[in-house]
């Protein structure tokens, strides 16, 4: 998944007017620290939450989409001390489409909601058609009308991810 970049611009001018400095050295989601001793490039894990696959501190950056809840069995208390172990000190861990506030509340996170129209970007129409059919097949025949590989979240008929819970790691 891409984010757009409204909103990680978002993110980042946040964190600057917080915390006097952007996060990280990219505006690229889930690359790795300028700091690290890992390549830089793009990284995702399809691990469980408590065992990813990478370094202490490796990166900047630490980003979970839609998954990362209160109980135990979508991550919970282990999966955000994870997060905190692969972020560099002073490094942002992010929690896209947050569920349970109050819970990633008491764990030091502030919450944020981006107002304004948001989308997918694919690479071409061709590809924004072939996902909408497999995804959200009774979007498929606008998605195929427009023509576009910008396909906005009110076609599809999703809550976009305007809504995040961030955290400074601070070990």
């Amino acid at each position: 998944m891409a984010m757009c970049a409204d909103t990680w611009g978002a993110v980042r001018d946040t964190w600057r007017e917080q915390y006097g400095h952007a996060a990280g050295s990219t505006t690229r989601a889930g690359r790795c620290s300028r700091r690290s001793t890992h390549p830089p490039g793009e990284l995702a894990s399809k691990t469980p939450f408590d065992a990813l696959p990478v370094p202490d501190a490796l990166a900047d950056l630490v980003v979970t989409c839609s998954a990362l809840e209160r109980d135990a069995a979508h991550g919970g208390a282990a999966g955000l001390a994870e997060m905190e172990r692969v972020c560099t000190p002073d490094g942002l861990m992010v929690v896209v489409w947050p569920s349970h506030l109050d819970w990633l509340s008491a764990q030091g996170f502030t919450y944020l909601s981006f107002p304004g129209r948001m989308w997918m970007e694919f690479r071409d129409p061709e590809e924004a058609i072939e996902i909408t059919e497999i995804f959200y097949p009774h979007a498929a025949a606008e998605v195929r009308a427009r023509g576009e590989a910008r396909v906005e979240y009110d076609v599809i008929g999703v809550n976009p991810p305007r809504d995040l819970a961030f955290k400074v790691n601070e070990r």
